[in-house]
């Protein structure tokens, strides 16, 4: 539905009395300018004479829905009422106007009426935080301003229009239920209790809750469209003794040109079991305006600040050894790119797993070349599964093997009908960690590999391991004494 095109546009329905206002909250964000632009503003300007606006600022949602009824498309604006020392007492987009109590306005039943009435409506939000949105399925779009400032209507009917490509990204998570937030069902945490208020998430403060509670947000930290498309690909990290540092390139795929905001995000390992970490927090972010077609190679620095975790026993900052995962993408939920890199432990590598069968055996039909080759095989005899005598390491490729590899095929010992024994074992990696995946840990290079499990593929995605490198993950690997940083990547 956006952006919107005049060329196919003759009305234009827009719904709400936040539509005509200059939106500021409390507190010190209250300010009076000299001049403002309101959204209607802003939108009438941009339609030009070409497009009648049609508007209802009543609230009414028999009327907001009269009003959107056989327009070509229907815009409307709510907005909350936020300001500093109070904590509002839900996150509806109208809490504060008394919804049930006094009933000045319900804006959740003004758009679903509007969007009933209309299947090309666009909501438009201007809160100063996040807010509930029961209705984000039933509309075309939806644009979230915040408090955009005193030409806030002109920039957003840019936005609309298209003008510009939308750059923002959510700097928090947009909650499905307010009883998916971690203070939900605790006066201890919210309001408080006897005038004390206890903080009780630790470090799972935000995404980093909703990521350990496997909890699915409306809406997840550092999400945002573009009127374009992007790809991440060619995901690089070079450990060094200061950190590390993780290269990605950016392209745009998609027919216009776009900005796009690539996310670096760090899953440090649990320093111990009563010290817990989520699985990722961001670590960087960079903005990139792509053309059509381009690309870019961005770089983030990971130092020694970036991979520490406060001490509470030392009070300070320390660094712990084991398994560091990395993931880059669109925002925390949207991570293609990942790897692992090891401090004092030997970490298998995430970096694209491929997907693999929900079953435990799997029928391959094979070219007749394939199917002889087989034969071959299974006529001489079982194959060792460790690794082959000395004198069978260093063996020339076979003429066949040499013809398989310019016809594009793979070896022998690596072709779809190598039955699946020890030789090519099956390295199972959720890319998310769930509840049935252990956590990483520094005690030892075993309790790391103990999330890498190679048999079973239910549900996983996984990576075909060469032979002897399910030993070289578990073998044990002493933890060095920091400093230095002495990251590496294992298991290529």
């Amino acid at each position: 539905m956006l952006p919107l095109r005049p060329s196919r546009i003759k009305t234009l329905a827009l719904i709400g009395s936040d539509a005509d206002r200059f939106k500021t909250g409390g507190g010190s964000s209250n300010v009076t300018p000299l001049m403002t632009a309101t959204p209607r503003q802003g939108i009438e300007q941009r339609a030009g004479s070409r497009i009648v606006v049609r508007y209802d600022g009543s609230d009414d949602p028999p009327r907001s829905a009269a009003t959107a009824r056989g327009a070509d498309a229907a815009i409307v604006v709510v907005s909350d009422t936020a300001s500093e020392g109070a904590d509002q007492s839900c996150l509806r987009i109208d809490c504060t106007d008394g919804v049930g109590a006094a009933g000045e306005r319900n804006l959740d039943a003004v758009i679903e009426v509007v969007a009933e009435a209309n299947p090309r409506t666009i909501v438009v939000m201007e809160t100063g935080g996040p807010v509930l949105t029961p209705w984000r399925h039933s509309v075309a779009g939806l644009v979230e301003a915040w408090y955009p400032g005193e030409s806030g209507g002109v920039a957003l009917a840019r936005v609309l229009f298209g003008d510009v490509d939308p750059g923002g990204r959510l700097p928090a998570t947009f909650p499905d239920r307010e009883d998916d937030l971690p203070q939900a069902g605790d006066r201890e945490s919210f309001p408080g209790a006897n005038g004390t208020v206890k903080y009780k998430e630790g470090v799972l403060v935000g995404y980093r809750w909703f990521d350990e509670k496997q909890i699915e947000p409306a809406y997840p930290f550092g999400f945002g469209l573009s009127y374009t498309s992007f790809a991440f690909s060619d995901l690089e990290v070079a450990p060094s003794q200061d950190g590390a540092t993780v290269s990605a390139t950016v392209s745009n795929r998609g027919a216009r040109s776009g900005v796009a905001v690539p996310q670096l995000y760090l899953g440090l390992p649990d320093p111990g079991e009563s010290v817990v970490q989520p699985p990722f927090q961001l670590k960087g972010f960079t903005k990139v305006r792509l053309a059509r077609g381009a690309s870019r190679r961005v770089t983030f620095m990971l130092d020694r600040r970036a991979i520490s975790y406060w001490s509470a026993a030392s009070d300070r900052w320390e660094v712990a050894p084991g398994c560091y995962r990395i993931g880059v993408g669109a925002s925390s939920r949207d991570l293609p790119l990942q790897d692992v890199i090891g401090l004092g432990a030997r970490c298998a590598r995430a970096r694209t797993p491929r997907p693999c069968t929900a079953r435990r055996s799997l029928t391959v039909r094979l070219p007749r070349s394939a199917d002889r080759a087989g034969d071959r095989r299974r006529q001489a005899g079982p194959r060792p599964t460790g690794r082959p005598p000395a004198d069978r390491r260093r063996q020339p490729a076979r003429a066949e093997d040499r013809r398989g590899d310019r016809q594009g095929r793979l070896p022998d010992e690596e072709r779809p009908d190598r039955p699946p024994d020890a030789h090519l074992p099956r390295l199972c990696a959720p890319p998310v960690r769930s509840a049935a995946t252990p956590r990483s840990s520094s005690s030892s290079a075993s309790s790391t590999t103990s999330s890498w499990v190679a048999g079973e593929t239910f549900g996983k995605t996984c990576a075909i391991m060469p032979s002897g490198a399910m030993t070289k993950v578990a073998r044990a690997f002493p933890v060095e004494v920091l400093p230095p940083l002495d990251f590496s990547t294992q298991v290529p």
